[in-house]
């Protein structure tokens, strides 16, 4: 089974503390997966595709109409300067944290991951994400690490509105 669409378990056999879900993503498969936030809704848009914005980064991927409200939607992995994969269609996840709301590509589907005990260890991973990640949990298969997505989502609105394009987050 694919990993990238199954439901991910991930345990550590000195937890005492019982395994909470959590939900994750992952935007590239060169990233580890992204625990968001408790509470943190995650929507997949299905057959949706983003407007670019002129005059804005890349990354910035442009807008996306969901339901009539417009969200502004990113390439978190060309962000943290990596290539798509050419042989993987991508799909909008949609990140709701609190009453923001915004689009992220993913080459993978958001998984659920249990996280067993409170256990973690100092985030591994380097490269421009690094700032925002924390508290990883890991066995031999897979890394997670928490994502501050609204301490990411204040950067990267404040760059684009640097650059001319227009975010409300």
């Amino acid at each position: 089974m694919d990993r990238d669409q199954a439901t991910v378990v991930m345990a550590s056999p000195a937890a005492a503390v019982p395994s909470a879900p959590r939900i994750a993503l992952r935007p590239h498969n060169a990233l580890p997966w992204l625990l968001m936030p408790q509470g943190v809704a995650l929507e997949v848009l299905i057959d949706a595709s983003a407007v670019r914005v002129p005059n804005t980064n890349a990354w910035f991927n442009g807008v996306v109409n969901q339901r009539g409200n417009l969200l502004p939607t990113f390439d978190l992995a060309l962000w943290a300067g990596l290539q798509p994969a050419n042989d993987r269609p991508r799909q909008i996840v949609v990140v709701g944290l609190e009453s923001r709301f915004f689009g992220v590509l993913s080459e993978a589907t958001p998984a659920l991951l249990r996280i067993e005990g409170t256990r973690g260890h100092h985030a591994e991973y380097t490269g421009p994400l690094s700032p925002y990640l924390s508290l990883a949990q890991a066995d031999s298969d897979i890394e997670a690490y928490e994502f501050d997505a609204s301490a990411w989502l204040s950067r990267v609105s404040q760059d684009i509105s640097r650059a001319g394009g227009i975010v409300q987050a």
